[in-house]
């Protein structure tokens, strides 16, 4: 948008926002949309929880001292709704007569899990 125009009509079109027009009063196709309406006339909400966790742990057999066991766990766990409403004056919807819509919820979850021993002996026989 040029910069030289300003950013508030005086009009009640298009929210009180300056917008280039074509010949019908429509929002011109293809043209800058002004960037204050453009967020002013927007409201998206959403709402995300999310849990990241992880546990890595490692045991030395008592009664097998050169095997150690390691385990690790891992878990992540995401939810989230949200909606967006777009007035109906507003130029970025002209053509709809706004946009009003909810989504979700959404749910994502990652597990993981690994497991492994490693066996250590030293033998002195072929030791260097």
């Amino acid at each position: 948008m040029n910069p030289t125009i300003p950013v508030y009509s005086g009009l009640d079109t298009f929210g009180g926002y300056t917008e280039a027009i074509d010949n019908t009063g429509a929002p011109a196709n293809g043209a800058v949309m002004n960037p204050v309406g453009l967020i002013k006339m927007n409201d998206s909400q959403s709402n995300v929880r999310r849990f990241i966790g992880n546990i890595d742990a490692d045991y030395r057999v008592h009664f097998f001292p050169d095997l150690k066991l390691h385990a690790t766990l891992g878990y992540d766990y995401a939810q989230g709704k949200g909606s967006v409403y777009v007035r109906r004056k507003a130029a970025q919807n002209y053509t709809t007569s706004g946009l009003d819509y909810s989504y979700g919820p959404q749910k994502k979850e990652n597990r993981l899990l690994t497991l492994y021993a490693n066996y250590n002996k030293l033998v002195e026989s072929i030791k260097k």
